[in-house]
């Protein structure tokens, strides 16, 4: 199961997931998915990331995703409405599926920036309103969150390989990782990926090569400004 780290602090919204697939048994099945999409919306920009099932049918659901964007018209819309699109337009893609209930679970993760407000939301068939698996999976989605104002870092996904392996330094150096610059926190959140890939039981399902977005705001005009950057990383130094 892909591992999801999300960081909005005041000057950059920063988004890490590694980029591994797995069978079910934690068999490799490709190592260099894309699970984020960058999405421009109405008076706003946010990454989405997705963690629980690599297949909608026959497509991927990366790919999915994008073709639930263009649908719907997402460039039109805010988060929230594209929100509660997506809960909808997931719970019928997925009903439809014919492989057991189980393997249906799906999480996603939103974190951008939208009317000049940071925000970070989340919709999930198998997670609870703290990132924890269910006993089951559901038929339909639960979503929460909405814009932020204090500095804010979540985990979703493989949440017990980070708690088994780093989440003491995590806790520990969080309001020094919230003042670091946007390019920086990423690089920090790979390593703990990269940690989380030590834990005995669920590392075997995360890749170390990750995929990292920045969303920086520029407040210097009127207008909310975006700069964003890609960066697949590939080499990064636990501190």
């Amino acid at each position: 199961m892909t591992l999801i780290i999300t960081a909005i602090t005041q000057s950059a919204i920063v988004q890490v997931s590694d980029r591994r697939l797995t069978w079910p048994n934690g068999k490799i099945y490709n190592d260099n998915t894309n699970k984020a999409t960058i999405i421009s919306c109405q008076d706003g920009y946010f990454s989405v990331a997705y963690t629980g099932l690599a297949l909608i049918g026959k497509k991927p659901t990366g790919e999915w995703l994008l073709d639930f964007c263009y649908e719907i018209g997402a460039g039109g819309l805010d988060p929230s409405t594209i929100l509660t699109h997506l809960e909808q337009h997931a719970a019928d893609a997925l009903r439809s599926l014919a492989i057991e209930q189980r393997y249906k679970g799906l999480t996603f993760v939103l974190a951008g920036i939208a009317h000049e407000q940071r925000f970070i939301m989340t919709t999930s068939n198998h997670a609870d309103a703290e990132g924890m698996a269910l006993p089951q999976v559901s038929d339909s989605f639960l979503s929460i969150g909405g814009r932020l104002e204090q500095s804010y870092i979540s985990v979703h996904g493989s949440i017990k390989a980070i708690e088994s392996t780093c989440i003491r330094r995590m806790t520990k150096r969080r309001e020094e990782l919230v003042r670091l610059p946007g390019p920086q926190i990423a690089k920090q959140l790979v390593s703990y990926v990269r940690m989380a890939r030590r834990d005995a039981k669920h590392g075997k399902y995360i890749g170390g090569d990750c995929m990292s977005v920045v969303i920086l705001p520029i407040t210097r005009s009127p207008y909310s400004t975006i700069r964003f950057m890609l960066l697949p990383t590939t080499t990064c130094q636990t501190s």
